[in-house]
């Protein structure tokens, strides 16, 4: 079978437009930005973007996501726990396939309310109890409070999605999605509304948003109005990152004695990635970088003066490396930006006679003026500080 695919347009100059953005979106793609930064191997570049197997670098940044996402959670007053993957059929989803192990029905634990509703139960601690969850490259959050807890713990949970949002550097939106207003939703649709304004968090109102998603990953079970934060990739796909709800008592929160749940879910942390690197055109925030520095020294004689910048950089914590090849220096600095490293410092001879590197930072055309290594430390902790 022969596929054909085109593009079609009643006017030629707006086909010619959309062609040409549709050509450097392509360029700003994650699977051949990832490879040219050595987060995965091309090789599996074709694999869905929740399927990839990543080399040290991209996993080092998998690794400061969780960290961060854990850190945020524990300053919101959330705490870790684990539950298991797999469980016994009436823990898991309803749509779940099982397979039986001695004699007992087992199924994937697709989502995290209904085990949180049980350590909850277990442990009856006081009001609110505030649980999160890092599992299968998502983030789980649920938060078990009463009536009048409810707006202050809808308004912190809508805080943190906006502050990792904000640091992420994503363009994003917020979308109620009401769902069905009939009943109790309508009344949870205006609590979630009121949480949004208390904020002042511009938004959208969809009835239907979710259907839109590429990436709809519902609380199973649950239905209903939602907030849902809205990022577009390079080729303008949406994509649903986070969603909060207000869950309603049914089938999973039955047996829960908090008058109220809410569940937050941080989505597939693979996806944020590859969102990422299309946002910042590879350019990761600096925080974020797996080499936040390279010393790059101009001829051979030259590689020993590195090597003490070098040593200084890594006392100071910073995650560095050093090119003693014998590449000519426009080769060095192209290598460099290929990988998407923020800062070069080159190190020639004027520098080691003045004790100074030359600060060149990412697509920067031209060296800045020399300045003295520990000026170029205070600018670093200031940017990578988050």
């Amino acid at each position: 079978m022969l596929r054909i695919s085109g593009a079609a347009s009643s006017d030629k100059k707006e086909l010619k437009n959309f062609l040409k953005k549709l050509e450097a979106a392509k360029n700003k793609d994650y699977c051949t930005l990832g490879v040219e930064m050595g987060l995965f191997a091309a090789e599996l570049a074709s694999f869905k973007e929740t399927a990839k197997c990543w080399l040290p670098k991209g996993q080092f940044i998998k690794e400061r996501l969780l960290n961060f996402l854990r850190i945020e959670n524990e300053k919101s007053g959330f705490k870790a726990v684990s539950t298991p993957r797999i469980v016994k059929k009436i823990f898991a989803n309803n749509f779940d396939l099982p397979v039986e192990i001695e004699g007992e029905e087992y199924a994937l634990a697709e989502e995290k309310l209904k085990l949180h509703a049980l350590l909850y139960r277990a442990e009856k601690d006081l009001l609110p109890v505030r649980y999160f969850e890092m599992a299968e490259d998502a983030e789980y959050a649920t938060c078990f409070c009463r009536e009048d807890q409810a707006d202050g713990e809808l308004i912190s949970c809508l805080q943190l999605i906006d502050k990792i949002a904000n640091m992420l550097g994503f363009e994003y939106r917020y979308v109620l999605n009401r769902g069905k207003v009939k009943g109790s939703s309508k009344k949870i649709s205006e609590r979630l509304e009121k949480a949004l304004n208390s904020l002042k968090l511009e938004f959208a109102v969809d009835k239907e948003a979710a259907n839109e998603y590429i990436n709809t990953i519902p609380v199973a079970g649950v239905s209903g109005s939602s907030i849902e934060l809205e990022v577009c990739d390079v080729f303008k796909r949406k994509w649903c990152i986070s969603s909060l709800q207000i869950i309603e008592k049914n089938e999973q929160t039955a047996n829960c004695q908090a008058p109220v749940t809410i569940s937050r879910v941080f989505k597939s942390l693979e996806q944020f990635i590859a969102l990422l690197i299309e946002r910042h055109n590879g350019l990761l925030p600096l925080w974020l970088a797996e080499t936040e520095v390279i010393v790059l020294p101009i001829a051979e004689r030259n590689i020993s003066y590195a090597k003490e910048i070098e040593s200084q950089l890594k006392e100071a914590n910073i995650r560095v490396l050093l090119d003693e090849s014998l590449l000519k220096l426009g080769e060095k600095i192209q290598k460099a930006e290929r990988k998407k490293i923020p800062y070069m410092l080159i190190a020639g001879d004027n520098e080691k006679k003045n004790g100074t590197v030359a600060v060149r930072a990412f697509s920067q055309e031209k060296d800045a003026a020399p300045v003295q290594l520990s000026l170029f430390l205070k600018q670093l902790a200031q940017e990578r500080s988050i």
